[in-house]
């Protein structure tokens, strides 16, 4: 009798442990408008990211996918601003990532700083006090996207300006220097036309990836290039967090569409386009890293 007691104990305890219990997207209840400005998010996005200290958001309702994003790091911004950023979708939930929304595109955007004025309050002498301080501004908004995994047609480079296929995205920064990121998805351009009851079940794993920057190149006094710069050297580009992406100079589009490792590069050779007037921070190897923030998270369907 205890020889069948014991693989029966390991079966049933086996079986308890691989039920995981996941959580579930928010339920979109409003009509979101993808122009970076997110008052149709009224609750702070629901995630933290603790070690990017990146807010975001994942909803759903019956026909879109939304996606908010807030991010404050002056170094992350800079480097989405320069890099570009993706975000990734496995329907499987097993981390291949075949589907990739890539908004922004490295080089689709101008970035200039501006000096603001600042109004606080001085605790001591009970006056307000007005202090200078220099804040982003974009010039000219990213207008297009990259797409993988998609079903025909939407796969490839998209203009988002009046195109037909209900997909929308859009940053901005706000007065808090805070950069702002939305986007909407519909679900028939990779899914499914509509949600039904019996998809509350099914569990998708989304990826946020923050490309790596290009690493700056050193030049002799002649103009020619010389070796790697300090930031630069013995980094791996191809985005250094093992995700399958390669952030080399052409940026492309390498694993096609649905594969392991579809995706896009980082800062590519277009650099000379995506001007920021003071220019990425000096010294910070982080921006010339990948960034990954993964969540698995089930359909909400009322």
């Amino acid at each position: 009798m205890k020889n069948l007691l014991i693989p029966l104990l390991l079966i049933l305890l086996f079986s308890s442990c691989s039920h995981e219990i996941f959580r579930s997207l928010d339920w979109q209840r409003t009509k979101v408008t993808a122009d970076g400005w997110n008052i149709e998010w009224p609750d702070q996005p629901r995630f933290l990211d603790p070690k990017t200290r990146i807010t975001y958001g994942i909803s759903n309702d019956l026909y879109n996918l939304y996606v908010c994003i807030n991010v404050t790091d002056p170094a992350i911004k800079e480097q989405i601003i320069h890099g570009g950023m993706e975000f990734r979708i496995d329907t499987l939930g097993k981390k291949l990532f075949p589907v990739v929304f890539g908004f922004p595109v490295a080089g689709d955007m101008t970035v200039t700083r501006e000096m603001h004025a600042a109004v606080h309050k001085n605790d001591r002498q009970g006056e307000r006090q007005v202090t200078p301080v220099m804040r982003q501004k974009i010039v000219t908004p990213a207008t297009e996207a990259r797409l993988a995994g998609f079903k025909p047609p939407f796969n490839g480079t998209m203009s988002l300006v009046n195109n037909t296929s209900g997909i929308s995205a859009a940053l901005n920064i706000d007065s808090l220097d805070v950069l702002c990121y939305e986007a909407v998805i519909p679900l028939n351009t990779f899914f499914k036309e509509s949600l039904t009851a019996a998809d509350t079940g099914r569990v998708f794993n989304y990826e946020i990836r923050i490309n790596a920057m290009a690493a700056p190149q050193a030049h002799d006094g002649a103009g020619s290039p010389g070796g790697n710069s300090g930031r630069g050297k013995g980094m791996d580009m191809s985005g250094g967090m093992g995700s399958g992406m390669s952030g080399g100079t052409s940026g492309g589009h390498h694993g096609g569409n649905g594969g392991q490792h579809s995706g896009f590069g980082g800062s590519a050779s277009r650099g000379g386009e995506h001007r920021d007037n003071s220019g990425p921070a000096a010294g910070n190897d982080e921006m010339f890293t990948a960034k990954q923030i993964t969540n698995k998270l089930r359909f909400s369907v009322k």
